[in-house]
């Protein structure tokens, strides 16, 4: 069985040899963890990230940055959305929500496409929390948020913290109950950026999708994009998705699938 290291290394030299060639990366072992130099090809970008050895750190690294998982530059509207950032950012910060940001992988991966955002990522599991402000640090536009989302403020708990870490699955819980980590409600996600403008959000919460869904949706229609992963495959007989996709099928936004995630716009073509 080959090492993690050796997984990655080979899955990088892989996809370097694709028609994308976006990164280059280097890999190296580091005080019990794996250390990712992830370098664009084009520009200045670059990024220090520290990975667990375990499958599942290796499993999301590989679909942020090799699988394109959040690549929106091959849709056909791109050029569009692209125009309509630079436009926006001129008037105001443009926002980014990272909900259920794991160890910040995707964030990271969204500060490159969408340079001078501003990006709230937030995820309730300790033991992801440290190393998503570890790969967060050198970036000072991202922020760090030790919370799970949910409809309303309150308090929740990890359900299955032996699991895989990009699985931690939430459960509400009293306030003062013992291990409880805050719920913030997007409301109050958006209130820690009072002079941002939403622009995007990227929704990935284990199940919890269906609570979140159900409550208010005003903020639903502030977020030009909307990218969701529904976890009915994980909760097969729970219809963890429908609240998300009647939200989405109610309201004026374009649908499509991208990866493991449901992608919904609503700017208007030009």
């Amino acid at each position: 069985m080959p090492s993690p290291l050796l997984q990655l290394r080979t899955l990088a030299w892989m996809r370097q040899r694709s028609r994308h060639r976006e990164f280059a990366f280097r890999f190296a072992r580091r005080q019990g963890l794996l250390r990712a130099t992830v370098r664009a090809r084009q520009g200045a970008w670059s990024a220090r990230l520290w990975l667990r050895p375990e499958r599942s750190d290796l499993r999301t690294f590989q679909q942020v940055f090799l699988d394109d998982f959040y690549n929106l530059t091959h849709l056909p509207r791109w050029r569009e959305l692209e125009g309509a950032y630079r436009r926006r950012a001129q008037l105001a910060t443009p926002l980014i929500l990272d909900l259920g940001a794991n160890i910040g992988l995707a964030s990271l991966y969204l500060a490159k496409h969408w340079p001078g955002a501003e990006i709230l990522a937030v995820e309730p599991s300790p033991a992801n929390f440290a190393l998503l402000e570890r790969n967060l640090a050198p970036f000072p536009r991202l922020h760090a948020v030790q919370a799970a989302v949910a409809a309303a403020d309150g308090a929740v708990r990890i359900v299955n913290p032996e699991g895989p870490a990009a699985g931690h699955r939430t459960q509400p819980l009293g306030a003062d109950a013992a291990g409880a980590i805050p719920a913030l409600s997007i409301a109050s996600l958006l209130a820690l950026a009072p002079c941002a403008e939403p622009w995007l959000v990227k929704v990935d919460i284990e199940g919890a999708e269906r609570e979140l869904f159900a409550g208010p949706l005003e903020w639903l229609d502030r977020f030009p994009i909307v990218i969701v992963e529904p976890h009915d495959w994980m909760l097969p007989g729970e219809g963890r998705a429908r609240p998300l996709l009647r939200a989405l099928a109610e309201r004026e936004r374009e649908f499509l699938v991208l990866g493991e995630s449901v992608v919904s716009l609503s700017l208007p073509r030009e």
